[in-house]
């Protein structure tokens, strides 16, 4: 399902960039108003992706990490 998107970075090089895949991350980084957060894409409990509603709450969570 997009596997050029989902569990890849784009790494500036001279000249061309290059896609790294990492089809095995368990996060994603999110950048946000300058602050750099580590973003949860799989339960540590049970192993399964979380479904777009968590994500969605995660990433609602972020002003708050920020202000601490």
């Amino acid at each position: 399902m997009l596997p050029s998107v989902f569990g890849c970075c784009r790494l500036p090089e001279a000249g061309c960039d290059r896609i790294q895949a990492a089809p095995h991350a368990t996060h994603a980084a999110v950048s946000w108003r300058g602050a750099w957060f580590s973003l949860p894409l799989v339960d540590p409990r049970t192993e399964a992706v979380l479904s777009p509603e968590q994500l969605l709450g995660a990433l609602q969570q972020l002003p708050q990490a920020a202000a601490a």
